[in-house]
């Protein structure tokens, strides 16, 4: 299974890093959010890793002020065995899929 985490990416440098959150979601063939990333998303925003352990994946990451409920696209392919990562923005939205 694949891991999404929620690293701190604001305030002391000593903090930098800190994991906010992880869940260990479950990969369909549909795109899926990842609530309990997309719920921890500091108003300071926040740095998303991803870890591919269990075959390739897809991630989909929507921005503040895109109003759709599912990704319209692809989004981005992360290899099996890879890690992903990306800034997140406060009020972004997390959706996982199988390629």
């Amino acid at each position: 299974m694949s891991q999404v985490r929620l690293l701190q990416s604001t305030g002391p440098a000593s903090a930098a890093g800190t994991v906010l959150t992880s869940q260990t979601p479950t990969e369909t063939a549909a795109w899926v959010e990842v609530p309990a990333v997309t719920a921890a998303i500091p108003s300071g925003g926040a740095q998303i890793e991803i870890t591919a352990n269990a075959g390739a994946m897809r991630v989909a990451i929507l921005r503040p002020g895109h109003n759709i409920t599912n990704p319209l696209n692809n989004g981005h392919l992360i290899a099996s065995g890879a890690v992903y990562r990306d800034a997140l923005a406060a009020g972004s939205r997390v959706f996982i899929k199988l390629p």
